[in-house]
């Protein structure tokens, strides 16, 4: 048994307009059916409206009860969190390098102090050499060139670094070390550029020359001296400033380890938040709808959340009370169909009773009308036997009829033919006259 095209038609309209092909449909249908059609109509669009406003009802308490945001406003949100995070990590990785590299070039700086300080040391020990070297040839009467080079190199690499000596001494809070070379430097630079040249030159004794020997020893180790603490702050300095950076190195790398799985773990959250919040939701209400789709109208649907995935919820609940309505209206167009089917057998059966029971009168009437026409046909039947044996006389005579006729018919034919030779002859005797 099918439903009605207009009955179909009827349970699927969902737009909130009246359907045409229904009232179309109406006046070709039977009263009941049509009824049910129409009332079905009604009860559909104004449970489908009811439910509207419900569900709006609904999303409007629960806006009101608990300030929610919609997916893109999440997801944004995200999106910014996670764009800071990554602003922070790179700040942190910056900073930390920054660190590095001012404290890589603290360090560059003062190993080329210490380089430097080295370096003074062998120029000054070259330049006592130089000295003790030119009190040892005395005798010579004059400073050998490449000696007085060395003495000269020596006394200007002082004076030419005296700057770099002060940093050190008063970085090193020993202020005293810097005054103490240049003292050096200059009793040096006049004992052994004058004084010494000008004995040589004169030739001077002995006794001269062994307490220059002495005087420039003292100084010459003194000098070595201040050079040697002064290069041995700067290396306390700067073993102090490497082990800082391998601190600041290592806290760094740690911090930084620290972070990247602060991060992973955020991420590992915010992942987690996506999953519960809007794809764990989104995969049930894909289960409902396939629930839907198969026939299962018993399935709940979450009508709680107020995002875009509350909008679709809301939907799928009208889908869903649509197919529930068309049902109900199949099942009522249905019944309206067994009923008028019902209706039409009953109708057929009454038909068949009337049918019969003018049937069965029209067969007594015949049967009643048959024994008098037997009757009437056996007192035919004795008037036909009586008209027989009659019409057997009348045969009779009418055979002696019928032989005096054709005798009749002979002579008179016998007769024409005697009066065709009478004018015959008539004719011959006149042709002959």
């Amino acid at each position: 048994m099918t439903s009605s095209p207009s009955g179909v038609w009827c349970a699927v309209q969902a737009n909130g307009t009246r359907s045409d092909a229904c009232d179309a449909d109406r006046f070709s249908m039977q009263s009941g059916a049509g009824g049910a059609c129409i009332g079905g109509v009604g009860a559909y669009y104004r449970r489908g409206f009811g439910a509207q406003r419900v569900a709006r009802g609904n999303r409007g308490k629960t806006e009101s009860r608990e300030m929610k945001f919609d997916i893109k406003t999440k997801l944004m949100g995200m999106g910014l969190a996670a764009v800071v995070a990554i602003m922070v990590l790179v700040f942190i990785a910056w900073n930390a390098g920054r660190h590095v590299k001012e404290a890589t070039e603290e360090n560059r700086i003062m190993l080329e102090q210490a380089q430097k300080l080295s370096d003074l040391r062998v120029n000054a020990i070259e330049l006592v050499l130089a000295a003790m070297d030119s009190i040892v040839d005395a005798d010579d009467g004059y400073v050998y060139e490449e000696r007085m080079t060395a003495i000269d190199l020596g006394i200007e690499a002082m004076r030419e670094n005296q700057g770099l000596i002060e940093t050190v001494a008063r970085e090193a809070g020993r202020a005293n070390l810097a005054a103490e070379v240049v003292e050096l430097t200059n009793v040096l630079d006049r004992v052994v550029r004058v004084e010494l040249v000008q004995a040589i030159e004169a030739r001077a004794d002995d006794r001269v020359f062994a307490a220059f020997d002495d005087q420039i020893d003292e100084h010459g180790e003194d000098l070595g001296r201040v050079l040697a603490e002064l290069q041995t702050l700067v290396a306390r300095k700067l073993v102090a400033s490497q082990l800082s950076l391998n601190d600041s190195v290592e806290d760094s790398s740690s911090f930084s380890t620290w972070a990247g799985l602060a991060a992973a773990a955020a991420l590992l959250i915010v992942l987690s938040y996506i999953g519960n919040s809007i794809a764990r939701p989104i995969s049930r209400l894909t289960g409902v709808m396939r629930d839907l789709a198969a026939g299962r109208l018993d399935v709940q649907v979450d009508l709680a959340r107020s995002d875009e995935v509350g909008e679709m919820a809301r939907a799928v609940q009208i889908f869903k009370e649509n197919a529930i309505e068309k049902q109900r209206l199949e099942r009522e167009q249905a019944a309206a169909d067994l009923r008028s089917e019902e209706e039409k057998r009953q109708t057929m059966l009454d038909l068949a009773d009337r049918f019969e029971r003018s049937i069965r009168e029209v067969v007594d009437g015949v049967s009643s009308s048959a024994t008098e026409m037997q009757a009437t046909a056996q007192q035919m039947s004795a008037n036909a036997e009586e008209t027989s044996r009659q019409s057997a006389n009348v045969a009779t005579a009418s055979d002696q009829a019928t032989a005096n006729v054709q005798t009749v018919a002979a002579t008179a034919e016998e007769l024409s033919a005697s009066i065709a030779e009478i004018g015959r002859q008539v004719n011959q005797s006149a042709r002959i006259a």
